[in-house]
């Protein structure tokens, strides 16, 4: 039998130009888990109870009298400042070097100081107060922090805390200087407004919704690019 009449079955090749798609590098999250968004939400939303509660029944709760609960909003204040501390906690990024070394001195740096801020409006239970308002104003980026887009979050997460404090504060009639908020008349409804906004905003899932995300990420992808291009000659 002659070899040459055997039909020979040809195995399909890849064009030679043809390139494999990499995966992207940072994808979107998968939709948030609800519960997360409660988890996240529940320590602002009893801080805003415990302002409501105070405000119009006039009860207080142990350790959470009137004038340590205007501080506490001043402490806020401070918490919201505080965002180049949590960018240093939620840099991803790997350096190596004199890079690492810089990192590290400012991160210790921000860390004393903002305590040395802290502890210089309430001691040592001003400091405590700082780390778990901290702590209330991140968790939710805190119990997503290994998740792709984290950092986006991180940021997207403290401007709209700065914008619902700024909102909150004028809507509430708050003077200008810090000190004078401990026992301003309308500190508790302040708080009040401030810390239930924050909670409603995790419960809505706002800080994970695909279309915020991608366009964050869209504009970090066109700032990279933009400071790339003004390194070259």
């Amino acid at each position: 039998m002659d070899i040459e009449l055997i039909p020979h079955t040809k195995k399909n090749e890849a064009p030679s130009g043809s390139v494999m798609e990499e995966a992207p590098e940072d994808p979107l999250p998968k939709p948030p888990s609800r519960w997360t968004d409660v988890n996240s939400a529940l320590p602002n939303l009893v801080l805003g109870s415990c302002y409501a509660l105070t405000a119009f029944t006039g009860v207080t709760l142990p350790f959470m009298d009137r004038h340590w609960l205007g501080l506490m909003m001043g402490i806020e204040f401070l918490v919201i400042h505080s965002f180049p501390f949590m960018m240093l906690i939620g840099s991803a990024s790997s350096l190596t070097g004199r890079e690492t070394t810089c990192r590290q001195v400012a991160f210790w740096g921000l860390f004393c100081i903002y305590f040395a801020m802290a502890a210089s409006m309430g001691g040592l239970a001003a400091v405590v107060t700082f780390a778990s308002l901290t702590v209330a104003t991140y968790l939710g980026y805190l119990l997503r922090r290994t998740s792709p887009g984290a950092v986006g979050q991180l940021a997207m997460r403290w401007g709209l805390s700065v914008l619902v404090f700024m909102i909150t504060a004028t809507a509430t009639g708050m003077p200008e200087d810090v000190e004078e908020w401990f026992d301003h008349t309308r500190v508790l409804h302040f708080g009040m407004a401030y810390f239930l906004s924050l909670g409603l905003l995790e419960i809505s899932g706002i800080y994970q919704m695909r279309t915020v995300l991608a366009f964050l990420r869209k504009y970090r992808e066109e700032w990279k690019g933009g400071s790339r291009d003004e390194r070259q000659p």
